[in-house]
Parts: structure tokens; sequence; C-alpha cells
């Protein structure tokens, strides 16, 4: 269900070309640049106009199933179911009750604008997933009482801010969290 139409619906834009590129480059060419963009500082050899995680994690689909959309597309597919769950999960860590935890997941599921996004390829339901899993990592270590367990949300923090500008939100919240409070 959540592939249907995956090559049709969103209209394929420029974007996904782009940032998709490096992937590509990778398989083929052994480096990360973008050729799609190549007289450009030389950014046919290297990228370095976007952050890196989303087109990294791209070269796993592209490799398995070759660079055509839905190809291209599945990672955020992936994404945005990894996302729903992690908002279940999420919701009951706070106490909601499970009926109501997953109402929330049908209505997410079914927003035009979470289902664009979670269908084209581009990074922001990669970060949807790591600001989810983040929040659940905090709150988990939080409430363990002890200092450790915030040793991976402070790597998907690292991984927010190399997935999307507004990735760098999560370094704020990680802190927020992990900062000790007065007793």
């Amino acid at each position: 269900m959540a592939t249907a139409y995956l090559q049709r619906w969103p209209i394929p834009d420029f974007d996904e070309g782009l940032y998709a590129n490096p992937a590509l480059n990778l398989i083929q060419k052994g480096n990360f640049g973008s050729s799609a963009m190549s007289g450009v500082l030389e950014m046919g050899r290297v990228t370095f106009w976007f952050l890196p995680l989303h087109s990294l994690l791209l070269w796993f689909p592209v490799k398995l199933l070759g660079f055509h959309i839905w190809a291209v597309r599945l990672l955020s597919v992936v994404c945005g179911l990894l996302a729903l769950l992690a908002l279940y999960k999420l919701a009951r860590l706070f106490g909601v009750a499970r009926q109501a935890a997953t109402l929330l997941v049908l209505f997410m599921g079914t927003d035009f604008m979470f289902l664009a996004i979670a269908r084209r390829s581009r990074m922001e339901a990669l970060l949807c997933f790591v600001y989810l899993t983040l929040l659940i990592l905090l709150v988990r270590a939080e409430r363990s009482g002890r200092t450790w367990p915030y040793f991976v949300p402070g790597l998907l923090a690292g991984a927010g801010l190399l997935t999307h500008p507004l990735g760098s939100l999560a370094v704020p919240a990680f802190l927020l969290f992990s900062w000790p409070q007065p007793a």
C-alpha cells in the first residue's frame, strides 16, 4: 500500500534527482560527486551543497534495485513507515492509551503532507524518523536516571545534523534532556 503508484505520485521533481545523483556516482564512479552539477565548483567530483546522510543511505536501494524513481523513493517510504512506528511508541511511552496511539498514527499516516514527504526522495522523512527516535531514546534515558543511555541519542543528534539544516535542532533537544537537573 505504501509503495502503490510510487513512481507517479507525487510528481517527480528535479530535487529528487539531484539528491540521488551522489549515490549513483558512488556506485558507478566511486566518488560522492554531483555530476548533474559538474560545471559548478568541482561538484562533479565532490558534493558539498547539501548534508550527506540521506544521499549516503540512498546508496543501498540504488545498489540493490537500480537507479529509478521507485528505488530512489523507497528510502523515504521506509523512513515514513518507521516514523509512524516511532510515533506510536512515543505516544505509548507518554502513557497514551493503545487505541488513541493507533488513531494518532492513522491520522498522521493519512495526512496529505506526511504522505507527500514520505513518498518523495528528500531528507525530510529521514529527519522525522530521526527526531521521533531521538525523543523516544531521550525520554527513556531521562527515566533511567543514569548517564550512559545518552550515548545513542547523542549519535542520533549527530545524525540529525548530517541529514537536513533543521537537524541542527536535534542538538539543543539533546542538550536540554541530557543536561544535569538540579537536585
